[in-house]
């Protein structure tokens, strides 16, 4: 189904969305999903730059700043954090993310 098309039922499905942790979350991926399809057809990428530290979570090496968003993810694919309703433990494209404020080390 073609991204204006999802948009518009997701754009009619707000109220139960927003009354709903398990379509809300449904939602959130997909809408990233689309930005990203969107994004690449555009021909529009996002700059990444490492950043120092290891992660909180997995201590790995991963984390990298997406500066156009202000956020810091661990892209480590096996990151699980010990909060057992995070989508990390359910969803494999989630990774954690943090305001770049929040990550001044």
């Amino acid at each position: 189904m073609p991204v204006p098309e999802r948009l518009r039922r997701i754009a009619g499905l707000l109220d139960a969305v927003a009354a709903d942790a398990v379509l809300a979350a449904h939602v959130r991926d997909e809408t990233r999903r689309m930005a990203r399809r969107c994004a690449r057809a555009l021909g529009d990428t996002e700059t990444v730059v490492r950043v120092s530290g290891r992660c909180p979570w997995c201590d790995s090496v991963s984390l990298r700043a997406f500066p156009d968003r202000g956020a810091v993810l661990c892209v480590n694919p096996a990151c699980r954090c010990p909060d057992p309703d995070c989508g990390c433990h359910d969803d494999p494209a989630y990774r954690h993310t943090w305001d770049e404020g929040e990550w001044d080390r």
